[in-house]
């Protein structure tokens, strides 16, 4: 087969069992996690769509990053997904500020305007400064077990098909905590929590994400890719991947923009 350049990568040309494992990074074209973007992947038959949101001036806004300036909502985004069966994997970029109960509450009250599952992950927005100081100075596991304590204790409460995604490196960089300390906390919110995802170039990373999924019965393992540091991936590779996820009886899956980060 002759060799396809990744930005002429579709659907139709990936074997069934990728396919149907993928999940669509920022959506599918262009341009990257807009409502156009989102709609092109509900259209081309991705199974997940990802997507990321942040807060500014008391708004969800589609955005990636501050240099971003779309006007698209959360709520314009989920809304796309009404009658569909496709799950939205929404990213919640947050300032250090913003890992607060308040926050959280406010998550809570967008996404359970809307019916039907929805993925949640919770990610530091980094880069910013604060009194001369890098976040990694100050910012690290426990604040990630702060608020996903808080989303667990709301999940208990309200009726509200909402789930948690993990990524075990939040544990262990920086700030970090024990093995011992971090099982316990992701056995206490373990009803909530429906994925782990793994930096698929981290190899321990993944390893211990199969070893945590199966002592604390967490079915699904997302591999993602850093797109911002140009992380690509081959079909040999993620054919490892699948076959190895598969060997630890759990349930693969594959987040990623096949037409930036994968060869075949």
């Amino acid at each position: 087969m002759p060799h396809i350049l990744q930005s002429e990568i579709t659907l139709t040309q990936l074997p069934s069992w990728f396919r149907t494992r993928l999940s669509a990074h920022r959506g599918y074209g262009s341009p990257q996690n807009s409502i156009r973007a989102l709609r092109a992947a509900l259209e081309a038959g991705f199974s997940m769509v990802e997507f990321d949101v942040l807060l500014d001036r008391g708004h969800w806004w589609l955005r990636h990053s501050l240099d971003d300036d779309s006007t698209e909502t959360l709520a314009d985004a989920l809304a796309l997904f009404r009658g569909s069966h496709v799950l939205p994997k929404v990213d919640f970029k947050l300032r250090v500020d913003q890992f607060t109960s308040e926050t959280v509450s406010a998550i809570y009250h967008e996404l359970a305007r809307f019916p039907g599952k929805k993925l949640v992950n919770l990610a530091h927005r980094g880069q910013q400064v604060v009194d001369g100081a890098h976040p990694e100075h100050f910012f690290g596991a426990r604040n990630y077990m702060h608020v996903e304590r808080i989303m667990y204790d709301l999940h208990s409460k309200k009726d509200v098909s909402i789930m948690l995604n993990l990524d075990l490196q939040r544990y262990k960089q920086h700030a970090g905590v024990s093995d011992e300390e971090m099982l316990h906390h992701i056995r206490a919110i373990q009803p909530f929590v429906y994925s782990l995802s793994p930096e698929l170039t981290m190899t321990d990373i993944v390893e211990a994400s199969y070893a945590v999924a199966n002592t604390c019965s967490i079915r699904h393992i997302h591999g993602w890719l850093h797109r911002e540091k140009g992380h690509t991936i081959t079909m040999e590779q993620a054919t490892n991947f699948y076959n190895d996820t598969l060997a630890h009886h759990l349930e693969p899956m594959f987040d990623i923009d096949i037409r930036h980060q994968l060869h075949i």
